[in-house]
């Protein structure tokens, strides 16, 4: 049901946000193939979030050290705490006792992240006349109904992915403006190639 929701909001609502081509819809696909594990509901875990913050990262954050509130051990041993001190006072997000990272961490099909963004998406989804919902209050809905997350991805892809790829799509630069490095990026390709494959934009 989830995955039919995808395909029937991407359809109807691709154009919209320039997913207009049958390459775009590939990357579009293959990208949300891989952020979202080929789940369209799915919300970023513990392990997903932590896995590229290090014990260094840790160690050099403002909010811990000797004279701060948190010590490395006691982060390194919460991975929500991690995620909310390694996120903080960034995009939007609060300080770490705001709890904002954990809240606004990976969500629905593109893994949409960072409370700017959602706050930006509601003022969008809001002005379409989509519905009323607030994601910054209800963040989860962006994770719990698969067509306001696949809508979510589409203005993300909009908004952060074409203005950086300039109508030159690979799946290098998708990544690129996805993710700001190339993580993944075989997976990504793996994804792209099957898209290639398997999808049919004519039908």
């Amino acid at each position: 049901m989830s995955q039919k929701k995808f395909i029937n909001t991407l359809k109807k609502h691709g154009d919209k946000y320039g997913v207009d081509s049958p390459s775009d819809v590939r990357h579009f696909i293959a990208q949300t193939a891989h952020e979202s594990g080929g789940k369209i509901t799915a919300v970023e875990t513990g392990g997903a979030a932590t896995s590229t913050i290090s014990r260094e990262d840790i160690k050099n954050s403002k909010y811990v050290g000797p004279n701060s509130k948190y010590s490395v051990d006691e982060v390194m041993g919460n991975r929500r705490l991690m995620v909310n001190i390694h996120r903080a006072n960034t995009l939007g997000n609060g300080p770490p006792s705001s709890g904002d990272g954990w809240t606004y961490r990976g969500r629905g099909p593109i893994q949409f992240t960072w409370k700017g963004a959602y706050r930006n998406f509601t003022n969008h989804y809001q002005g379409e006349e989509f519905g009323n919902t607030d994601f910054v209050d209800n963040p989860e809905k962006l994770s719990n109904d698969a067509k306001t997350g696949t809508l979510a991805a589409l203005w993300y892809w909009e908004n952060r992915v074409l203005p950086q790829v300039d109508g030159d799509l690979t799946v290098k630069k998708v990544t690129l403006a996805i993710n700001n490095g190339t993580t993944g990026l075989p997976n990504r390709k793996d994804q792209f190639e099957a898209a290639q494959e398997s999808i049919n934009c004519d039908s």
